[in-house]
């Protein structure tokens, strides 16, 4: 059986959440050449579902090493659909992924540029709401707000995330204007950044589907741009909105 073979198995496999047989079809195909930047990213992303962050992180290095092999010679904007630069995307987002997954925002701010130097579409909007919220995070605030704008065709949450930022500078009225958007979009998610820790939903094993599953993901991994000042804000915001007058 030929790698590609091997590989597309392996990826199936995954998406069935068959962690194992997916990591032993990514190892033959593997076998069959050691090369291969995409079986070496989806068996680092079996590592990365595991938990286990090193192995996941050297597997992504390595894969870079070799996707950048067939990179074209000059950087190209709109190279996002290049089946020659997609495999180079797709181990820099996910080595974004292990460094956010380790909290080290700043080693995962470098990738997450790449991608979006390369593909200005960036892959599909997907890498925007996290180079955004890697520029929250290291004080580039401005770049920050762009990036949130970028993402909030592709993101829901990155309405509450940009929100939060423009109450943190005191740009109330622009604040407002977009967490109104959002509490329309996912009141519930509201609720809980304006109650935590005091109400905090159950956890992601119990979620009945995915845009729960999602809103406590949400909650879990950003509640540190949410300080009480700021909740206390969105607090008001709930209270003169239109539904509660």
């Amino acid at each position: 059986m030929v790698a590609f073979e091997e590989e597309r198995m392996g990826w199936e496999e995954m998406r069935a959440g068959q962690l194992e047989a997916a990591e032993d079809h990514f190892r033959r195909a593997l076998e069959l050449d050691p090369e291969r930047p995409d079986s070496l990213i989806g068996l680092g992303v079996v590592y990365l579902s595991w938990g286990e962050l090193e192995e996941a992180e050297e597997l992504f290095q390595i894969a870079l090493l070799q996707s950048e092999k067939d990179l074209p010679r000059r950087r190209r904007r709109h190279a996002g659909r290049d089946p020659a630069v997609q495999p180079y995307l797709r181990a820099l987002y996910h080595l974004a992924i292990t460094y956010i997954r380790q909290g080290l925002w700043q080693d995962a701010e470098l990738p997450l540029r790449q991608i979006v130097a390369w593909d200005d579409e960036g892959m599909e909007g997907e890498a925007f709401p996290l180079l955004a919220e890697a520029c929250h995070r290291l004080g580039h605030l401005d770049e920050a707000i762009g990036y949130y704008q970028a993402a909030l065709e592709h993101d829901v949450w990155s309405w509450y995330s940009l929100g939060a930022l423009y109450l943190a500078q005191g740009e109330r009225t622009a604040a407002e204007r977009v967490l109104r958007h959002a509490l329309d979009q996912a009141p519930e998610v509201g609720q809980w950044i304006m109650y935590f820790p005091k109400v905090v939903p159950l956890p992601n094993g119990t979620a009945r589907d995915e845009s729960f599953r999602l809103a406590v993901s949400y909650l879990v991994d950003h509640i540190d741009l949410w300080p009480e000042a700021l909740r206390h804000e969105l607090e008001g915001i709930v209270e003169r909105s239109p539904a509660r007058s």
